[in-house]
């Protein structure tokens, strides 16, 4: 297998760029909310050997499937509960996918276009971030990966589609563990159409249909094996992970993700389009001049072309109405995205595509140019605004890269000179998400995310049995950094004076993580706290709190006097 072409190219090339994205791994702690949330329900698994029921601080979490805590809980049995254990299984994942894609373009194009699908894929920005990020997106991508290439397997031989319908089941059935319904809204109407659509150039048997059912079933099944015992288990929690999950994700905002109003709701339908341009750089240069030759039928045959379009479209269209919007919903789309941008450089270098085409490229160019000017200025001019500490001049240097980079590619490609530019990106790209993760983000953790150092000054003087409460700052990081039992949850208190005075008179010591305006507050109300000692004050920025500008005190109640 190693002698074929392009297959030794292909996994080095695999290797070099999954370690890429496991150094990121290790560059910065996990950013609220959803890294530590995840982060800390595996742990709990491991605490409490409960596999089946999720749980977050001691109370049932409804909010996704457990397979990803499985592979989690896997790494932090090895090699201890910090950050890198629980982004390993992502980190895994992107490289299993980068494989499957260079599967999925060989057989679709050929081996060269299989290579550099791989490469564009794994060093998009997303995708890189994606790969190095506690979340269930990058192993989720990896089952839908599989899925598809079992059902191209299968379509190219139907006679024997009995062998490849099981792949397609299990890797439904695992998607639909890691993040449903997101895997089978993906794969089932990509299977469909493109079956539908190819039934005759591919000369499918009816039982090709039955094979493609009997797949959807049996993934949805092996959902069901889970689910159901869970129901049973905590009443409510279907209504949790459907009702509000699933449901409520589609046809409302869920935390501030979207528009409240019906004209925001259509503003936003369009979003896609510029955080695809955004997500997919710095390869979105390309997609312009990709798109056009797609339509124009100057890239791959029919099967190819439907195949790719029956994966990207229905997944594209389904995110865009629903009213919930985050950047990384579409990166199910990012695969044949990869496709069609490798099958266009193919196209380009082979002389298929048109001056329509051509033209559609320079447009690229501008664009990512543009885009790429714009953050490049915003890095150099931050220094400004980032405090008086000098070593965060450093964060003038990605700028500079990125403004150099991007004019070093326009040119290439205004030069027609369009491989050069791909080779450019393909190590640029790396070699800045490296340099950026070690110059940028020293500059903004400090501000943004303070749980390590709270969670630290508490474990340093806190004795095992002393309760952790926390008012207003209540991230889901700092109950993951504070790696507390299980039996001893972490309790959130109500954000009013009176509440912060009733804690602070309970009898006992405790340890309180609390907004220092909401401390005064409740100090300017009710007056001063003999029993109340401040270990540490940090200021904080809280993204995640409508960029909230505020300190975090750190109080320990102190034990009555007798």
């Amino acid at each position: 297998m190693l002698r074929q072409p392009y297959v030794r190219k292909t996994l080095l090339t695999i290797f070099s760029l999954t370690l890429v994205v496991f150094v990121l791994a290790t560059q910065s702690s996990l950013w609220d909310r959803d890294e530590p949330r995840f982060a800390r329900t595996a742990c709990e698994m491991l605490q409490t050997g409960e596999w089946l029921l999720p749980s977050m601080n001691g109370r049932v979490f409804a909010h996704k499937p457990p397979l990803t805590f499985w592979t989690m809980a896997a790494g932090m049995a090895v090699f201890g509960v910090n950050p890198v254990a629980a982004r390993l299984p992502a980190v895994l994942s992107l490289a299993a996918t980068g494989w499957l894609v260079f599967l999925l373009g060989r057989r679709l194009f050929s081996p060269r276009v299989g290579f550099w699908s791989s490469a564009i894929l794994m060093s998009s920005v997303i995708t890189m971030y994606m790969g190095s990020a506690a979340m269930v997106d990058a192993p989720l991508l990896a089952f839908i990966s599989l899925a598809m290439w079992a059902h191209l397997k299968g379509l190219f031989h139907p006679g024997r589609w009995y062998l490849y319908w099981p792949v397609l089941a299990l890797a439904l059935g695992l998607s639909e563990l890691t993040k449903h319904p997101v895997g089978m809204a993906t794969v089932v109407p990509a299977t469909f159409f493109s079956t539908w659509m190819l039934r005759k150039d591919m000369q499918v048997p009816k039982c090709y249909w039955l094979g493609l059912v009997a797949a959807y079933a049996t993934g949805y099944a092996l959902h069901q094996a889970w689910f159901i015992p869970v129901r049973n288990m905590a009443p409510g929690f279907a209504e949790e992970i459907l009702g509000r999950q699933i449901v409520g994700r589609i046809f409302s905002p869920m935390e501030g993700h979207g528009a409240n109003s019906l004209l925001g709701y259509l503003a936003l339908v369009p979003i896609y389009v510029p955080i695809l341009l955004v997500g997919f750089a710095p390869w979105s240069v390309f997609l312009p001049a990709g798109i056009s030759a797609l339509i124009r039928r100057h890239v791959g045959d029919r099967t190819a072309r439907v195949f790719l379009l029956s994966w990207a479209l229905p997944i594209f269209i389904l995110f865009s109405l629903t009213a919930t919007k985050l950047p990384h919903y579409i990166l199910p789309m990012f695969p044949p995205a990869a496709l069609l941008t490798a099958a266009t450089l193919e196209a380009w270098r082979t002389r298929h595509l048109d001056y329509r085409d051509r033209r559609w490229l320079n447009v690229g160019a501008w664009l990512l140019t543009s885009v790429a000017f714009g953050v490049g200025m915003l890095l150099c001019l931050a220094v400004f605004f980032m405090g008086p500490y000098p070593w965060r001049i450093g964060m003038v240097i990605p700028g500079v890269v990125i403004l150099g980079l991007s004019l070093i590619v326009f040119r290439l490609i205004k030069s027609e000179k369009v491989h050069r530019a791909a080779q450019v990106l393909l190590v640029g790209m790396p070699l800045l998400m490296l340099l950026s993760a070690r110059l940028i983000l020293p500059a903004i953790e400090p501000l943004i995310k303070v749980s390590p150092v709270l969670a630290e000054i508490i474990r340093a003087h806190r004795l095992p049995h002393e309760p952790v409460a926390m008012s207003g700052y209540t991230e889901p990081s700092f109950i993951f950094y504070m790696n507390l039992p299980v039996d001893q949850p972490i309790t959130v208190l109500k954000q009013d004076p009176k509440t912060l005075r009733a804690w602070s008179e309970a009898p006992g010591v405790g340890w309180l993580v609390v907004y220092e305006s909401l401390w005064e507050k409740m100090m300017d109300r009710l007056g001063p706290i003999e029993r109340a000692k401040t270990r540490l004050i940090v200021p904080v920025l809280n993204t995640n709190d409508r960029a909230r500008r505020d300190q975090v005190r750190v109080v320990q109640r102190l034990p009555q006097q007798d």
